[in-house]
């Protein structure tokens, strides 16, 4: 019988093994769970998503794509998110934008036959020339926008006849 009861104990402490085996994998398990659920909510937050954002936890829940920034951003903008940094950047290209669509309107409006014949009449026009080059770079235009507001000058003098720019 002792040998009986040996075996009774051996197999009862293999059991509690066993158990106590089974219990440390399933927390294993769960820890291994929570820390993948942490490294893909940093990987949102790193993407620019705010996830306590009823539009960030949907995209957090849902998202199956991979784990980098790029391709997180890509899925929130299908999805209707806008992002902060990518609407300032937006309005500085604007701003670029407006800034040489006013400088195009000025010649433009410099090219304007009634008001340059006006304004103009008499005046030489390589001072004008001049005059407009180094005024369109004071305004922070690129030389070759400078240079072609003086040009306009000279082709308007040139069109118009005048002998100091056709000598």
């Amino acid at each position: 019988m002792p040998d009986d009861k040996s075996k009774n104990d051996e197999n009862d402490q293999d059991e509690k093994n066993w158990k106590e085996l089974r219990k440390q994998a399933d927390e294993a398990k769960q820890h291994k769970a929570e820390l993948e659920a942490a490294k893909r909510e940093m990987a949102f937050v790193k993407a620019g998503i705010d996830t306590d954002t009823k539009l960030g936890k949907m995209l957090l829940r849902t998202y199956e794509g991979e784990l980098d920034k790029d391709s997180i951003r890509a899925e929130a903008r299908d999805v209707g998110f806008n992002f902060a940094d990518e609407a300032k950047s937006d309005k500085k290209d604007e701003n670029n934008i407006s800034d040489e669509e006013r400088n195009s309107t000025r010649r433009r409006d410099d090219l304007s036959a009634e008001t340059d014949n006006v304004r103009d009449e008499g005046k030489d026009p390589r001072k004008l020339a001049d005059d407009a080059f180094w005024e369109a770079r004071a305004n922070g235009d690129r030389m070759e926008d400078a240079a072609q507001a003086a040009l306009e000058h000279y082709l308007r003098g040139a069109q118009a006849g005048d002998k100091r720019v056709l000598a």
